[in-house]
């Protein structure tokens, strides 16, 4: 089951809209984390260096849970996505998030890092 199953087709077709890759990851790649949560939304290449894990704020993920997440190398942002989002709503949130993947693949649109 994924965390974010309310979410991932709409956060999977707003980060298609505008070219990037996302994916889900096992909670149990991330050592530490316990391997009951599920799955978790991965938006790659923004947020930390694994990338940017989403988690909903109705996941009630604790402070430690979220430390175990960031040691291992990826960001986090807790989201809670309306579904009424739009391509410039997307594109502010992402450029808060930065980006940290190769500079040669960084979007022509995001205009800060």
């Amino acid at each position: 089951m994924l965390i974010l199953d309310k979410y991932n087709g709409e956060l999977e077709d707003l980060f298609d809209q505008v070219g990037l890759k996302s994916s889900t990851i096992s909670t149990g790649a991330i050592p530490g984390l316990a391997k009951d949560i599920g799955e978790l939304f991965l938006l790659h290449n923004f947020g930390g260096c694994a990338g940017l894990i989403l988690v909903p704020s109705a996941a009630g993920f604790n402070l430690s849970q979220l430390d175990l997440i960031w040691e291992a190398g990826f960001g986090c942002s807790v989201v809670d996505f309306s579904g009424d989002e739009t391509r410039a709503d997307l594109i502010d949130v992402l450029t808060d998030w930065g980006w940290t993947g190769p500079s040669d693949e960084k979007p022509a649109w995001l205009v800060y890092d």
